[in-house]
């Protein structure tokens, strides 16, 4: 096959630097930007983003919105999500938009709170045959978590 025009082909070159280490014990930042590119098979099969496969085991910290997943009154699990929604039950999030999170038996059960607030704990990636019966309700745990920061 014969082109008239020259065919110009570009390369571009992308410097990829790996993050900066942490200092020990310190927790890596996680967006639900990341979270949220999960998907699912036609067979419920979860497809986790590299990002968030490289993150697995690690503690992670994540800011969201607080729904209760036990007794108000005493939450040590709770559901955290992108946004805040006035009834959770009525217009719940995406599958992918939802993050179980259980406290550390040494944290203070907090407070329903409205405001915007960020989990650090390892996080977990929930496969298909999990035996939790808890979590594989869920794509992703936060497990030993504390909350760090309580925003109005």
């Amino acid at each position: 096959m014969k082109f008239s025009r020259p065919i110009i082909l570009a390369v571009l070159s992308v410097s990829c630097k790996p993050a900066p280490p942490l200092p020990a014990g310190a927790a890596r930042p996680l967006e639900f930007k990341v979270i949220l590119r999960t998907v699912c098979e036609d067979d419920g099969t979860p497809v986790f983003p590299p990002e968030l496969l490289a993150l697995e085991g690690q503690r992670i910290s994540l800011s969201g919105f607080m729904a209760p997943y036990d007794d108000p009154h005493e939450m040590n699990k709770i559901l955290l999500t992108k946004s805040s929604a006035s009834c959770y039950f009525c217009n719940p999030p995406e599958e992918n938009g939802v993050v179980f999170i259980r406290l550390s038996p040494q944290e203070k059960p907090p407070e329903a709170e409205t405001g915007n607030i960020t989990a650090e704990g390892t996080l977990h990636l929930i496969r298909r045959g999990c035996k939790d019966e808890e979590a594989k309700q869920f794509l992703y745990t936060i497990e030993d978590a504390r909350i760090i920061k309580i925003a109005p």
